[in-house]
């Protein structure tokens, strides 16, 4: 939705990146994990025009799985973790 999330972002929001299509992450392998991680971040910063700093792994998958906590690091984006589920 480009248009909205970019109005989201020139109203002064930051918008961050939840993943492409949602999988979960810790389940894919190098090239899968780099499409859902950098590809995504790039699909908003292009829409958005402004940079994607944070990022929060689907269903939380992959927080203590050095590969993908790695891969976030290597976009330039601080994982956001959650402690409640509902």
């Amino acid at each position: 939705l480009p248009t909205i999330t970019k109005s989201i972002a020139d109203k002064g929001h930051d918008v961050a990146s939840h993943s492409y299509t949602h999988p979960q992450i810790p389940k894919l392998g190098p090239q899968g994990r780099h499409k859902e991680i950098v590809q995504a971040k790039a699909v908003i910063e292009k829409q958005t025009g402004k940079p994607v700093k944070l990022f929060r792994l689907p269903y939380g998958a992959g927080v203590s799985v050095t590969a993908v906590r790695q891969d976030i690091a290597k976009a330039n984006m601080i994982h956001v973790f959650w402690n409640v589920d509902t």
